[in-house]
Order: C-alpha cells, then sequence, then structure tokens
C-alpha cells in the first residue's frame, strides 16, 4: 500500500454447486472488471439467475458464485438484499479500484480484517492472517478479561487480537486503494422487520411453518451429498422431518451424538424420528474423554477463538462423522434457541423489556402464561434480568 499497492486473493474451494472446474475461484467477470472470491452459499441462486439472464447476462457454470458475480456487475452492492444464504465475499472493482467485503444478516459466515498504513489483510480465518508477516498479532488484554470472566467478548464484533476486527454482520464493507480509506455501510436491521402482530398467534404460527418449510426447500439444493444432524431435539427433528418430507423418498443421512451416560444421552428421541421416517437412514457417533483428549489441538486450531466450555466438542464430532461419510452438507438446528427464546433467561428478558416499554398488558398476558409453568428456572431468569436492569448503585446495595 505504498506508491503501487499490489492485491492477491486466495481460495480454497468446498464445492457444493457445480463441482466442476467452471465453479472455481477466484472468479473473473466476463468483461474482466471484476474479481472476486466468495465462501458460503446463496440459496436462492436460480431465481436471480432468471432474473439476471432477462437483463442480457449469461453464465458458462451452474453456480451461485458467477450468479453472485453478474448481480454485483448488475446493482452493485444493494445485490445483497436480494439474497437469500450465508456468505462472506469479496470483489475487486479494477476499475474503480476498490474492494468491497459483504457478510450476511447474522453473521453465519466469519470475515475478519487488518489494516494498518501498509498493509490491508482480509480472511474467513484468523489463522489465515497470521500468515501475513505484517499482520500484527497482539492480544487485546480487555477482550482477553471477558473471555476469562464470560467466555465470550462484551463486544459482538471484537475478538481476542487487539487489530483483528469482525467484518460486522449485515454491512458492506468498502476499501478504496485510491485513498486507503475503509468505510462501511449497514444494509440490513432487524428493527426495519418490526413489530409483528403478536397477537394473532394462528397467522403468525402458519406464516412461520411456511417460511420454515420454504427455506428447508432452498437448503436442500446442492450437487452433492446432503445430510442433517439430529439430536433428538425439537429443532433438528423439525428439520429432519420437513427435509425427508421435501425429498420424497430420496435417500436422506442424519448424524446424532450419543452418549453411555443416560441422563445426558438423547438419542432415543433421535430413533424415533429416524424410524418413523422411511428414508432417513441415522448414524451414530459417540464422543468420549479420551476421544476429546486427542483432538482437543485440532478442535481448539479450528474454532481460531478461545470456546467457553466442551460442548462444542460434540459438533466436533459430529462434523467429523459426516466427512467420513462422504456427507459434505449437513443442515443443523443450532441457533434456534437464540431465534425462538428457547431459554430461560429470556422469559425475563422478554418481560424486563416490555416492562421498560410501558407495554403493561402484553405483560401481564405473558406473565400469566409464564406462571402456568413457572418453574424455578423461570423464576430465577427473571429475577436476573430484574437485577442486570436495575441502577449500578442499587445493585451495589443488593
Amino acid at each position: 500500500m505504498n506508491s503501487k499497492p499490489s492485491l492477491v486473493l486466495v481460495h480454497r474451494r468446498l464445492s457444493i454447486l457445480d463441482v466442476s472446474a467452471l465453479g472455481h475461484q477466484p472468479l473473473i467477470s466476463s468483461d474482466e472488471r471484476y474479481v472476486m472470491v466468495f465462501n458460503g452459499e446463496v440459496y436462492n441462486f436460480k431465481e436471480i439467475r432468471q432474473e439476471l439472464e432477462q437483463k442480457g447476462y449469461t453464465f458458462k457454470s451452474n453456480s451461485d458464485t458467477e450468479v453472485i458475480l453478474n448481480a454485483f456487475a448488475a446493482w452493485g452492492q444493494t445485490c445483497v438484499n436480494r439474497f437469500v444464504g450465508m456468505w462472506a465475499f469479496v470483489i475487486y472493482d479494477k476499475k474503480e479500484n476498490t474492494l468491497t467485503l459483504s457478510r450476511d444478516r447474522f453473521g453465519i459466515k466469519p470475515l475478519y480484517y487488518f489494516k494498518n498504513e501498509h498493509c490491508f489483510a482480509f480472511a474467513s480465518e484468523i489463522k489465515a492472517l497470521m500468515q501475513i508477516k505484517e499482520v500484527d498479532q497482539s492480544i487485546s488484554n480487555k477482550n482477553l478479561g471477558s473471555y476469562l470472566a464470560f467466555g465470550t467478548t462484551s463486544n459482538p464484533y471484537q475478538n481476542l487480537f487487539e487489530y483483528i476486527v469482525d467484518i460486522e454482520p449485515g454491512y458492506n464493507y468498502q476499501f478504496n486503494f485510491n485513498t486507503l480509506k475503509l468505510t462501511k455501510e449497514c444494509y440490513f436491521s432487524i428493527d426495519d422487520k418490526l413489530p409483528i402482530n403478536t397477537d394473532d398467534i394462528k397467522t403468525n404460527t402458519q406464516k412461520f411453518e411456511e417460511l420454515f418449510n420454504d427455506s428447508i426447500a432452498l437448503h436442500l439444493r446442492a450437487d452433492v451429498e446432503i445430510g442433517s444432524c439430529l439430536s433428538g431435539g425439537l429443532d433438528s427433528s423439525a428439520i429432519v422431518y420437513s427435509a425427508s418430507q421435501q425429498l420424497k423418498g430420496v435417500s436422506f443421512k442424519t448424524i446424532t451424538a450419543a452418549y453411555q451416560n443416560k441422563t445426558i444421552d438423547e438419542s432415543d428421541y433421535a430413533k424415533l424420528v429416524a424410524n418413523d421416517l422411511k428414508n432417513v437412514t441415522d448414524i451414530y457417533t459417540y464422543p468420549d474423554a479420551k476421544t476429546l483428549i486427542a483432538d482437543m489441538d485440532k478442535m481448539i486450531y479450528a474454532q481460531d477463538l478461545p470456546i467457553g466450555s466442551t460442548s462444542i466438542f460434540a459438533q466436533w464430532e459430529v462434523m467429523k462423522c459426516a466427512k467420513q461419510n462422504n456427507i459434505k452438507v449437513l443442515l443443523d438446528g443450532q441457533g434456534a434457541d437464540e431465534i425462538l427464546g428457547g431459554y430461560y433467561n429470556f422469559a425475563g428478558i422478554h418481560l424486563i423489556e416490555l416492562l421498560k416499554s410501558f407495554k403493561f398488558i402484553p405483560f401481564f398476558k405473558e406473565y400469566q402464561q409464564l406462571k402456568q409453568n413457572f418453574t424455578p428456572q423461570i423464576k430465577n431468569a427473571v429475577l436476573r434480568a430484574a437485577y442486570y436492569y436495575l441502577p449500578n448503585s442499587l445493585q451495589q446495595q443488593l
């Protein structure tokens, strides 16, 4: 980034759509103006491709990668508003001498960058940035303290390192090689989608089911074998049922982590699901302490950042089992509790938020519903939430 900045784009592909060489990256546009590297999948690429073909764009491959690049050529950064999927992509515009870095709405795909007066570097893994000698690898003492105390950072867009920064979910960043300036623009905010009518439960339930099944249908698009995690819980079971019905008899593999300790084992529920669906073959993996110790270094290396507990080890074993069974893509119920308020803590936070917003009628309705199952866990969650919303002076007196 001195008198003549140079640019290097490197990519390691996981082939899912159009596994031929036509989908390899970096991908260059037909007019050679744009160059792109991309991680993730845009599930509605077929619909977007049809729209682009009507505008006169042609395609050499059947990949979503080429669709993204042509969409960017057609609509610029606003193309992401059309995408349904998960992505981290970087596009170099030779004419404008700029880099656009984009991350999906919810940050499913990671994307990091480092910037100083000599270097601007980006990668989907921190370990990749560590290979660049110009990248300052200093640890953030503040964030290290947060990891040790809470298992994560207080700012979700910061990590263990002082100068390695997360691209924020729902944002497009642009780096200008002429001015050496980095700018960012938010293209998605959940606030823009609110409020919804929470009183109409029947309509909302029907709409959720419709969106859920449509999402599963899109996620089943692939040119490689697709499977699913199956814990036996509500989230993964719903996904497997929907996928099984939409595949209409096509064989579908699931992976279940099972334990000898029956107090934590839910594999019996997974068996009930698999046995009920004729086209599902459930494969079992058995995480144990011996395997955890053996794989610890590899698991930490793969994660890049500190982990709060060994709970992620079960996921590690499930993914390893999927690879051993040649399953390249797995559907998963991870994150559903966060979306649907599945943890006890969310009940307390929700009630306090209603009170803070002076929504007394919804508060009493929700409270009456919770009272029917007012377990100690819910009671404690409400008390904890109330405590955190108290002024600091009152907290110190309690």
